[in-house]
This record gives structure tokens, C-alpha cells and sequence, in this order.
């Protein structure tokens, strides 16, 4: 029995996910039988969800659904004004602060 692969590239804009079986190599559909997810999280009405579901929330609240985020994954910011240079504001439209204990939150 040999073992699986699983392979998830993470954009900016779509994520891809794919899975190596048996020597064949297989992008996974999601949900809406497409190949590439919308990288976007909702956090709408008490309920998540990501992709392209999360998009459609986006014009309703678009304060609930982070898109584009994955340049601050990671990032150090030293002041506030770090933490909004280069993000697109029309997709990003949140504040960031730290917490009690110095992690950076979304804090709107």
C-alpha cells in the first residue's frame, strides 16, 4: 500500500489543492466543480465559510470576509502604518492592532 501526497497551493487571489494517488496526479474540484477556490474566508452571520461561498458574502459584509491577506501571513509590523502599506484597501477594509499579549489582531 503505498502513501498519498496532498498538495496545497496557497495564492493571494485562489487557492489549488491536489492529491497524488497511486502515481496519478489530480487536481481536487471543490464544491462548485471548479479547480481553483478563491482565497477568501467569511465569518458572516455566525456561520464560515471559504472560497467562493465566502465571496458571495463579500457585498453584503465586506468587513467579515478577509480576501488577500496572505501578504500579512507571516509579516512583522513595527507600527501601524506597517500594517496598511501595500494591502489593497477596496478588499481589505479592516484595522489591525495587537492584543494584551503583542499579537497583531484584526481589531474592527
Amino acid at each position: 500500500a503505498g502513501a498519498n501526497i496532498l498538495g496545497i497551493d496557497i495564492g493571494n487571489q485562489y487557492f489549488k489543492v491536489a492529491v497524488v494517488k497511486r502515481g496519478k496526479f489530480e487536481i481536487v474540484h471543490n464544491l462548485h466543480s471548479k479547480r481553483k477556490t478563491p482565497t477568501a474566508i467569511s465569518f458572516a452571520e455566525d456561520v464560515r465559510s471559504y472560497g467562493d461561498d465566502a465571496v458571495a458574502q463579500f457585498a453584503k459584509k465586506p468587513e467579515q470576509v478577509p480576501m488577500y491577506f496572505l501578504p500579512l501571513l507571516g509579516a512583522n509590523f513595527t507600527s501601524e502604518e506597517d500594517m496598511t502599506i501595500g494591502l489593497p484597501k477596496n478588499y481589505y477594509p479592516y484595522k489591525l492592532g495587537y492584543d494584551a499579549d503583542g499579537r497583531k489582531v484584526e481589531t474592527s
